[in-house]
This record gives structure tokens, sequence and C-alpha cells, in this order.
């Protein structure tokens, strides 16, 4: 099942797909288009090669993004790049790093790549946004379908 949920996704993590999905193309030229306009954004996926894959497209593009996984050793000092640097406008993590103890305020849009079956956890996720501080309207946006 996981692997079915994986290549649903990203189905580019096969090596029998050649290209780009669709699902990634539309969600690089919504993230493109954000950026443009000022805005930060966090990106939630469930897979390892999903965070590489977008942090590569991301870079591609001229985007600066920063990635945070159960790897990561400095989490706060990431943070406070995602938080502070104007030119950082992407960050993505694993939805399982992203659940707790973080404060991302500098976001106004997430994204859950790939949807979990525990919708509560990606409520959590979503809620590192929601914290004392924070002054814009968030849009959190699941599988392209934008929820206001």
């Amino acid at each position: 099942m996981t692997r079915l949920r994986r290549l649903a996704g990203i189905p580019e993590a096969d090596d029998n797909y050649n290209g780009i999905s669709a699902k990634r193309e539309y969600f690089l030229d919504m993230v493109e288009n954000l950026s443009a306009e000022g805005h930060k954004c966090l990106v939630f996926t469930n897979f390892l090669a999903t965070v590489d894959l977008l942090s590569e497209d991301l870079s591609k593009r001229g985007l600066a993004n920063l990635v945070m996984t159960g790897a990561t050793v400095d989490r706060q000092a990431l943070v406070q790049r995602f938080q502070t640097d104007p030119e950082v406008k992407v960050l993505i993590m694993t939805l399982k790093t992203g659940g707790v103890g973080l404060n991302l305020t500098a976001a106004d849009y997430v994204f859950i790549f790939d949807p979990w079956w525990n919708r509560a956890a990606e409520a959590q996720a979503i809620d590192r946004v929601h914290r004392i501080g924070q002054t814009k309207p968030i849009c959190g946006c699941i599988l392209g379908l934008c929820k206001f």
C-alpha cells in the first residue's frame, strides 16, 4: 500500500517512469507563482524521495529552499533561516519531522504533497504556521485542492 501511495504522488520515484508527473509540475508552477508574489510555503510529504526531487526542482527554477528530515541536525538554525531570510521561499519536510515543536509563522501557504492516512497528523503539521506571532491569513493545500 505504501508503494502505491508513493507512486500515486510521485511516479518518477519508480525507475520505469520517465518524465515529471502532472502533480509535481502543477505543484512547482503554484510554488513558483506564490514565491514571485512574495509568499513563503511549507511543503509536507511522507517520502524522502519526494523531498529530494522537489528540492532539486525548485533549485533548478532558481527558488531557494530548505529541507528538513529526520536526519537534520540543527533544526533551530534551519527554522530561523526560513523565518528571517527573505530569499528562502520554501521549506520542504517530511510530515513526521514537521509534526511537533516548530513555529513557522513566516509561511502563509502550506502544501500536503501526499496526504497521509492520519488527518490529525496533517492538521498538526499545518498548525506549525498557526502560532502566536502569525500576522497573515493561511492557505492549506492538499493534493492541489486549496482550503481557505
